[in-house]
């Protein structure tokens, strides 16, 4: 297969890297996985940092302190402070995940950081409703909100291919080492 045939395994969920600088970013992307699809370099992810899910995850929350910190959205404490709240969890969760050493505990750690995602998208459109944020200052919170989304989904989903393979090996194995 050549070079131009293949896309880069984020598109499809997974959490991969060309290890290129992102215009719209200050520092590099790297989008974890074991290596780029694109440009064939492996990259053992030692640090929880160098996710993607969780630089992104990060991001959100940045651009959502900046969105809320300002009129008309700072009028609404209440909300302000509900969508501080879920855009500041995902990026920790993430980390956690990260850090679990058992498929099942990091799977259920991504499971929450989507949802934290998704509530965060949600309070994203509720404010867009509300004209709290300009049409651009959403658009940008709702791209890399995607984004996280995605990453972070494709974490979630290497995690239950793990334990999915553990369950089968632990199927095959004798009855003797059952016990």
């Amino acid at each position: 297969m050549g070079l131009r045939s293949m896309s880069c395994e984020v598109e499809r969920g997974g959490n991969w890297s060309c290890h290129e600088r992102a215009p719209q970013r200050k520092t590099p992307m790297i989008l974890g996985g074991m290596r780029c699809a694109l440009s064939g370099r492996m990259e053992k992810i030692d640090d929880y940092k160098k996710l993607v899910a969780w630089q992104l995850s990060m991001e959100l929350g940045d651009l959502i302190d900046e969105m809320t910190s300002k009129p008309p959205a700072s009028d609404n404490q209440d909300f302000c402070k509900q969508i501080l709240k879920s855009s500041a969890k995902p990026g920790p969760q993430v980390a956690e995940g990260f850090l679990r050493f058992k498929p099942k505990e990091s799977a259920y750690y991504y499971r929450v950081a989507r949802a934290s995602l998704g509530e965060t998208q949600s309070h994203l459109l509720r404010g867009r409703h509300r004209n709290y944020w300009s049409e651009e200052a959403f658009k940008k919170a709702w791209e890399v909100s995607e984004g996280a989304l995605k990453t972070t989904t494709g974490l979630l989903t290497s995690r239950l291919r793990a334990i999915e393979e553990e369950e089968q090996r632990k199927q095959r194995r004798p009855k003797s080492e059952k016990a």
